[in-house]
């Protein structure tokens, strides 16, 4: 079993669930409000995590939602009235990002003292109730930040909110839980992984702490990026995804998370794929300035013999190439040929590039309007080739 201390504590490894009594414990937990879905229901989770917390005296409620793609306020309303009436004082989310979302939602509204998301204008620093995650699901793309979007279906709004206090005072990852999934599905996350990995370290002046932690989850998932056939356990893909996640929360590349961010509320494509899709072109349209000591910092994962004869720009030209092959060998072991394959209307594009304008203040910044056309557009459909030596 290991642990990593950050803003969010990561238990993972050998008989980790058995770490969720003595975690809440060392809380001081009293009243436990659990979200869960149909799935962790029926498939025995919910007995296991309730024996678990049967000898101890916590008042416990449960609550299970209906599996869905995306969170809505019906789903938000029902869970914040059933765990305001517990008087709860710790949310614990057993299942998907959606879930999780969900359970983001229910704290943010009991935080604020309201009912309603539309009543929230701007965020306190109120932490009435605090957040507990149990991925079920290694889709799960946002459960370890600050992000949710609530979709209000019969008044056509979409409520987005990103804030620090959102995000999980521990997550528990355990194997024994988590969903199998398809081959294509694993190599998606693995390319998530490393675009949030590569997209951290191109910043400038980033702090040392996302350094280290973007290293971190590069450094687990090599094996695959060197195209082998050894197949990282589940739970350390999730843990490399959690550690590339925080990462990039550090740094927040604004312009590419409200890229991403409208592309899945425009549309019913999963998160993952869209990044998939998009952090490519991304990468080759905004960050065209050489960043020598990147290539340094990264050639431990593509390293050849006559890697330290090469000048500066020759080992940045080899690692770009390389970090490229990798990306584009994981899109097609994922079968991703674009936005457009995945379900994306090309009709879609120009109500999605005006979401970005307006939430960015773009309106007269022609040249980046366009560079932003170009990644969505290119995005569409890809064309790539593996070829390596």
């Amino acid at each position: 079993m290991k642990e990593f201390y950050n803003k969010t504590k990561i238990i993972y490894g050998r008989n980790a669930l058995e770490r969720l009594y003595s975690e809440l414990y060392y809380y001081k937990c009293t009243r436990l409000f659990v979200i869960t879905d149909e799935y962790s229901v029926f498939s025995g989770i919910i007995n296991r995590v309730r024996k678990l917390l049967s000898s101890n005296n916590l008042e416990i409620t449960y609550v299970t939602i209906q599996n869905s793609i995306k969170v809505d306020t019906q789903c938000v309303k029902l869970a914040y009235e059933q765990c305001r009436a517990s008087n709860s004082d710790f949310i614990l989310c057993i299942g998907s990002d959606v879930v999780a979302s969900i359970g983001k939602a229910v704290k943010l509204l009991i935080d604020e003292g309201v009912n309603d998301l539309e009543k929230i204008s701007k965020i306190s620093d109120n932490d009435v109730v605090k957040l507990l995650f149990l991925p079920t699901d290694i889709d799960n793309m946002t459960f370890s930040t600050g992000k949710i979007a609530v979709y209000d279906v019969f008044n056509n709004k979409i409520f987005k909110f990103n804030c620090d206090k959102l995000t999980p005072s521990f997550i528990i990852i355990d194997n024994r839980i988590i969903k199998k999934i398809s081959s294509e599905k694993f190599f998606s996350k693995i390319s998530v992984i490393l675009g949030l990995s590569i997209i951290t370290l191109m910043q400038d002046n980033i702090p040392i702490s996302a350094k280290v932690l973007a290293d971190t989850a590069l450094d687990i998932i090599q094996v695959q990026l060197k195209c082998s056939n050894q197949v990282l356990p589940y739970d350390k893909l999730l843990v490399s995804q959690v550690y590339s996640s925080i990462a990039y929360g550090y740094v927040r590349d604004k312009l590419l998370s409200s890229i991403l961010f409208n592309i899945y509320v425009h549309t019913d494509l999963d998160y993952n794929q869209i990044f998939s899709s998009l952090y490519p072109k991304y990468l080759k349209v905004f960050f065209n300035t050489p960043k020598y000591e990147l290539a340094d910092y990264l050639a431990t994962l593509y390293s050849k013999d006559h890697y330290a004869e090469l000048d500066s720009k020759a080992k940045y030209n080899y690692i770009c190439d390389s970090i490229m092959y990798s990306i584009y060998f994981c899109l097609s072991k994922c079968n991703n040929k674009g936005l457009g394959s995945l379900g994306m209307n090309h009709n879609q594009i120009e109500d999605i590039v005006n979401s970005i304008i307006i939430e960015n203040g773009l309106k007269d910044n022609y040249e980046k309007i366009m560079l932003i056309k170009k990644v969505i557009g290119e995005s569409y459909s890809l064309n790539y080739y593996i070829e390596k030596e």
